[in-house]
């Protein structure tokens, strides 16, 4: 075990397991870990009867996501008024990021299952931005949209749309070949991720565990789509080639 200074001046610990042919030594990595949540190489799966639980990252994806989006919709160099985004609220938490869309976009579409909460919203946005809040409770209410945030989990036997792009920040499960972006990371140069490990899982237990709150304001550098890591630049191109004004 070591321990390792990331490029911003935090550290943290790195245990190395020499396996071989054998496998992993569970009883050793536990007392060395203890009881806290650890992050290891996705495709190893932790054994039912070991006492350890996997880190997922969960506070600083939203963040990420919804930076993302943002920055996909300026990089398209597609005019905001032929801007339609979406977001996925089924409790009607995320007015905020409502507002964040609204001041990029003609028209934002939310699709919630409380729509008593959007409705001051909804006037208070039409006269700050002259941008419709469009309330629907069904998924074929988002088929216009270009790229649609979805902060909360949420499921669907509905079949989505396939050409947008669904920023996931949390578990998102849709029918059809819709594009689900997911594992945001965020661009920090200099910093030595360990072999195996995931950036979305490294710079996650960074922000909770290490108080690395500047991963905040971060631009997200990456996303994966079914496993394939997709840059910004990327992104931007696939909506201006598949969404731009002719």
């Amino acid at each position: 075990m070591e321990q390792i200074e990331t490029g911003a001046g935090r550290e943290y610990r790195h245990i190395t397991v020499e396996v071989g042919r054998k496998d992993i030594p569970w009883k050793k990595v536990t007392r060395l870990i203890g009881g806290d949540p650890f992050i290891l190489p996705r495709e190893i799966s932790i054994p039912p009867q070991v006492p350890l639980e996997r880190f997922v990252p969960k506070k600083l994806q939203p963040k990420l996501a919804l930076r993302m989006l943002l920055d996909c919709l300026k990089g398209s160099r597609i005019p905001p008024s032929s801007r339609i985004v979406g977001i996925i609220d089924p409790d009607g938490e995320y007015q905020a990021a409502a507002m964040s869309l609204a001041e990029q976009a003609s028209t934002v579409r939310i699709l919630t299952g409380e729509p008593e909460k959007y409705k001051v919203f909804q006037r208070q946005m039409l006269d700050l931005y002259g941008a419709p809040i469009l309330v629907g409770d069904n998924l074929s209410f988002l088929r216009d949209c270009m790229a649609v945030y979805c902060p909360a989990p949420y499921e669907s036997g509905e079949e989505a749309a396939p050409r947008g792009l669904f920023f996931a920040a949390a578990p998102l499960c849709l029918q059809g070949r819709c594009q689900i972006l997911e594992d945001f990371s965020p661009a920090c140069p200099g910093d030595t991720i360990p072999k195996g490990i995931h950036p979305a899982d490294f710079y996650g237990a960074l922000y909770e565990w290490g108080g690395a709150k500047e991963l905040e304001d971060s631009p997200a550098a990456r996303a994966d789509c079914k496993g394939r890591p997709n840059r910004l630049g990327e992104l931007c191109e696939y909506l201006r080639r598949t969404f731009g004004v002719k």
